[in-house]
């Protein structure tokens, strides 16, 4: 059975890329906001979670820290680097 992977959705966002890439095989499933993807973690639905914790313009994605540090008993398993390239096109 494919693991169960909750990412910070919607689909065709860089954490579902982040998603894939830990895991191709994979069932993924989409969550709006990262105190989602924790939940359905803690509740079983998914059995990990894909979550930003860092980025190059804000830093550290505090909504992350937050449930990480106050809201669950969730650790972080694995990280990845995830190199985003954005080009303007006008």
């Amino acid at each position: 059975m494919a693991r169960r992977l909750a990412f910070l959705g919607p689909r065709g966002t860089f954490t579902e890329e982040a998603a894939l890439r830990y895991d191709s095989q994979a069932e993924l499933i989409p969550c709006p906001t990262i105190s989602a993807v924790a939940a359905a973690v803690d509740s079983r639905e998914a059995d990990e979670g894909v979550v930003p914790i860092e980025n190059s313009l804000e830093g550290s994605v505090n909504e992350t820290l937050d449930v990480l540090v106050h809201d669950s008993q969730l650790h972080v398993r694995a990280e990845l680097v995830l190199r985003i390239a954005h080009q303007l096109l006008v």
